[in-house]
């Protein structure tokens, strides 16, 4: 049960829980045979879309961000039309979903099974980027069967709406979407990544207006990283206001720069500069203790490496981070200084 529980807790660690989410109008129903489609001749407009993800807390392990959508709706027929609205999300069937027409809540069904759609293929977003050095996680493990999305979803919301004659209402989507992850053995700090899909709205009329926003926890120094270029309005605050469609969907990851002492976010330099830093601490403390004959220089100085190891090194989360790496570093570590010692004081 033990080995059970394990291998559980190592796929959860590895593999990015992944946010999928869109919206647009259908043309038949998912519960029926055949494939679903977005129908591009609704006469429904989208005007505005505007975007906003935040985190109210700091993340946890697995990262609960909030996005609050709105669709700025319009009928543009002369004649009554009823639609639904499919929306798409890895959140689909959970529950959390607040829905609003014109400020009034209104009840949703919600799916736990795949859907399929026949005439729509996101643009597939294959790589995140490490915010602080821009480079690409490409051996993030699973990410790359985004390729594989256009047909089968975990999950989704369906919205019915009713517009008379030429009328305009505002649909709000309020939810709770889950993070990708990224934190073992590449990168100290944790790499919290969110996917939103903005190409399905192509299949409303209209060229609407976008609005994307992100909003940081203010506790901490978080970088962003956005395939869509976003303007910093504050410390922890990205917005950008485009005017027509983009051509991909929108993905975004971030991290806390907080104890990233060497300016990088990867275990290895991370790892190499620290390293570095303690040899040459040994070296200085090893020369002062022949130069002045004080035997305990050394063993003060040890104190210091220590301190900078539980300060520096242990904030590697996982990999050189476990018990057991920093159990026999540890060792090691006292090893060298209790030789260096003794080599120091043969030299009196």
């Amino acid at each position: 049960m033990r080995k059970v529980i394990l291998i559980i807790l190592v796929i959860i660690i590895f593999i990015p829980l992944i946010g999928y989410t869109n919206g647009g109008p259908t043309i038949s129903n998912p519960n029926t045979n055949g494939y679903l489609k977005f129908d591009d001749n609704s006469k429904i407009a989208l005007n505005k879309e505007e975007v906003s993800f935040s985190y109210i807390n700091k993340p946890s392990f697995i990262g609960e961000g909030d996005f609050s959508v709105k669709y700025y709706l319009e009928n543009t027929s002369n004649i009554k039309k009823n639609i639904k609205i499919i929306f798409v999300t890895s959140s689909g069937g959970n529950n959390r979903f607040k829905v609003k027409v014109n400020g009034k809540d209104i009840k949703v069904k919600s799916y736990d099974s795949s859907l399929v759609i026949d005439n729509w293929k996101p643009v597939a977003i294959n790589e995140i980027k490490e915010p602080v050095s821009g480079k690409k996680l490409s051996s993030l493990i699973g990410f790359k069967r985004i390729k594989g999305i256009n047909k089968n979803y975990p999950g989704y919301i369906e919205i019915p709406l009713t517009f008379n004659k030429k009328e305009s209402k505002i649909l709000e989507i309020n939810y709770i979407d889950f993070s990708a992850l990224y934190r073992k053995e590449a990168v100290v700090n944790p790499v919290y990544a969110h996917l939103y899909y903005l190409t399905p709205a192509k299949f409303f009329k209209g060229e609407p207006e976008i609005k994307l926003k992100v909003k940081l926890p203010d506790e901490g120094n978080y970088k962003l990283s956005s395939n869509i270029k976003l303007e910093k309005i504050n410390n922890n605050t990205y917005e950008r206001t485009i005017k027509k469609i983009p051509k991909k969907e929108w993905l975004f990851s971030f991290t806390n720069t907080k104890n990233l002492y060497f300016d990088t976010n990867e275990n290895i330099k991370h790892l190499m500069f620290s390293i570095l830093v303690i040899v040459l601490l040994m070296g200085i403390f090893y020369i002062i203790q022949i130069k002045t004959k004080i035997k305990y220089i050394i063993p003060i100085g040890s104190i210091l490496i220590f301190f900078f190891i539980k300060e520096v090194i242990t904030k590697i989360k996982g990999g050189y981070g476990d018990v057991i790496y920093f159990s026999v570093f540890y060792i090691l570590i006292g090893f060298t200084l209790y030789k260096l010692n003794k080599k120091a004081k043969d030299k009196f």
